[in-house]
């Protein structure tokens, strides 16, 4: 492509942070890009026969990789740009076929013509970089509107960045944006004599006050084309071999979620012991189980046909109310347990650290955190509450009696490891051994309830000693199976075994049920404990019920707002365009009038702005009907935009 015709460059900045950036040529131009790369943390290699003492020192630091010896075919594999500053012109045109070839960035030094990439002169101040390009038609002017620019460029350049950054998240935060040319109107002479002076948090000050009367409501992606979705198995639906076969553990979740992005669309993935339930913003066409088929087929191995019977699928307001019974315990296996609310802000974390939450999902989750921590400040359902590792040892009393005198063997230091150890202590048991693969995280649980720490390759024998064995790993396969316990059970001389699987998925195979003497108990045997409990909270439990409902309707009240939401913020948009270019028509004819005379203008334009929008928005906002809010939008000309 001729690229000396015209100008097809597109301004861009480059992230070269942890990229192979190769320079090849000597001499005082690669010298300089070499630390121009550098500067921008780019990875770098220097192609040269010959190099400068610095270069030379650099190479000895290992700052950079320099490769003594001419170009050669292929030094160009793995990198990201390339930039010959060379006048070998048969250098020059290898370099360029092979940055072709492997589509590789390319800048030859005074050669447009087989550049796809322009290095421009910059002025920097802070954070604010200024670009100048003559499209390498002439460097030597490029350097010269930079060396006059930076005599007028100010240090307060920076600063008034850092303002102006710090207020445009502030009104993220709250849900609001302001236009363009709002910024623009902005940032007037007031707001800059602020910031020459130092003043930033009068600069900040000055453009909220500017701006707080034509900032709008970000545009939700809540409509009447979308609604949340749950989508899932749990405890309730599903039973224990199924839920294996859907597990996640802690580690596989954000690999799940990338996963979900590419074959559905962003979501929260809440996987606990008892439930894997995928939160979801639904558009039309997606409400059912089969959209989110090729996400459990590649990640789960089942089509959504083979398990149908099991999942089960909420929308909207029944979705809503469902999280938020999770998140206050009511839908857990142990009513009120304690751990749920932290697994749900651990899902929420997950999603959020991978770019798989946001707008309606982030509202959802801090609607469902807020419940939980009222369930458990309000009422009395997380008091001395139960959780799924103390129902485990609970149950081990009711079948054994007695515990002080019991053997008991923890593997595992997770969450419910760590639990079930400590109500093992709380129960008295002082034989207590605790395995893991990592006998570091064994041992640093171990010295907090003074138990004793073995390695994970003594397990037969730790099995052949214990009456109580409480597992919780996230081990791939199972720990404990017929070919182990053949070996073990002859030698406890008729005493019964006692495994407490808390795995998901399990850790105790199934099949040892079978074998005379071993007594396995997993998640879905806790139901007797579970029931006890539940009957002893119920009147927790209405209360807690009485919050899920008023926050439900709270959201969903939310909810309902967001429909109109769009053309509230499309008619404030019109209004503030219409304003702002009226307001500088009418103030270039006004030019000789004082600041403060022009400030009260402008005072005056918002004024008359908002008190005209007053009573439509409000309307349509108390309203919320599709044929009130689309004949405003024709009223105000939104579909003609």
């Amino acid at each position: 492509m001729d690229r000396t015709s015209r100008n097809p460059y597109y301004p861009a900045f480059l992230d070269l942070r942890g990229r192979r950036c190769v320079i090849i040529g000597a001499g005082e131009i690669a010298e300089r890009k070499v630390q121009q790369v550098l500067a921008c943390e780019g990875n770098v290699t220097f192609i040269s026969p010959e190099a400068s003492a610095s270069i030379r020192e650099l190479a000895e630091t290992n700052a950079v990789e320099w490769l003594a010896r001419p170009y050669a075919s292929g030094d160009l594999t793995g990198a990201f740009l390339a930039i010959a500053a060379t006048d070998d012109t048969t250098v020059n045109q290898q370099v360029h076929a092979e940055a072709e070839a492997k589509g590789i960035l390319l800048n030859v030094v005074d050669i447009p013509a087989l550049c796809s990439f322009i290095a421009p002169a910059v002025v920097e101040r802070g954070p604010v970089k200024v670009a100048i390009s003559t499209g390498g038609a002439s460097p030597a002017l490029a350097r010269k509107l930079r060396e006059s620019l930076e005599g007028h460029a100010s240090l307060a350049w920076a600063d008034a960045a850092k303002a102006l950054a710090e207020v445009r998240e502030e009104l993220k935060q709250g849900g609001s944006q302001a236009s363009p040319d709002a910024w623009q109107l902005a940032m007037d002479t007031q707001l800059l004599a602020l910031v020459q002076a130092g003043d930033h948090e009068g600069a900040k000050a000055r453009l909220r006050e500017s701006l707080k009367e034509v900032a709008v409501p970000v545009v939700s992606d809540a409509n009447q084309s979308t609604h949340i979705m749950v989508t899932g198995v749990n405890h309730h639906t599903a039973p224990m071999e199924t839920r294996e076969q859907f597990s996640l553990t802690r580690a596989q979740v954000p690999e799940a979620l990338d996963l979900l992005k590419q074959t559905y669309g962003r979501g929260v993935v809440v996987a606990t012991c008892n439930r894997t339930e995928i939160y979801t913003i639904a558009e039309n066409g997606q409400s059912t189980p089969k959209a989110l088929g090729a996400f459990f087929k590649a990640q789960f191995g089942v089509g959504i046909a083979e398990a149908e019977p099991y999942i089960f699928t909420l929308q909207q307001e029944e979705a809503v109310q469902h999280l938020f019974r999770v998140a206050s315990g009511l839908d857990s296996l142990i009513l009120g347990e304690s751990e749920v609310l932290g697994q749900v802000r651990e899902a929420y974390s997950a999603a959020t650290t991978q770019d798989s939450a946001g707008g309606t999902l982030t509202k959802l989750f801090h609607a469902a955190l807020r419940v939980g921590k009222r369930a458990r400040t309000e009422t009395a359902i997380g008091r001395n509450a139960m959780s799924v590792s103390r129902a485990s040892v609970e149950t081990a009393r009711r079948l054994l009696g007695d515990l002080r005198s019991r053997k008991a063997l923890v593997v595992g230091v997770g969450e419910a490891s760590k639990l079930a150890a400590q109500a093992l202590k709380d129960a008295g048991v002082e034989w207590l051994v605790i395995t893991n693969r990592t006998p570091q995280h064994a041992e640093e649980l171990a010295q907090d309830l003074d138990a004793t720490v073995a390695p994970l390759d003594m397990l037969p024998e730790l099995l052949a000693q214990a009456d109580i064995v409480i597992t919780s790993t996230a081990a791939p396969e199972y720990l404990i199976g017929p070919l182990l316990l053949g070996e073990v059970m002859p030698q406890r001389q008729d005493r019964p075994l006692f495994l407490m699987d808390l795995a998901m998925p399990r850790d105790v195979d199934p099949a040892v049920e079978d074998m005379p003497g071993v007594h396995v108990y997993d998640l879905d045997h806790l139901e007797m404990v579970a029931e006890s409990n539940r009957r002893e909270r119920e009147a927790e439990a209405l209360k807690v019920e009485v919050i899920v409902d008023e926050e439900t309707a709270k959201f969903q009240a939310w909810w309902d707002t967001q429909q109109v939401t769009p053309t509230i913020a499309a008619i404030h948009h019109h209004a503030e365009g219409v304003r702002s270019t009226e307001l500088k028509r009418t103030l270039r004819s006004l030019a000789h009038l004082p600041e403060k005379d022009l400030q009260r203008i402008e005072a005056l334009s918002k004024a008359l702005v908002k008190k005209l929008l007053d009573a439509p928005i409000r309307s349509l906002r108390d309203r919320r009907d599709e044929e009130h809010t689309q004949a405003a939008r024709k009223l105000f000309g939104i579909d003609e935009e």
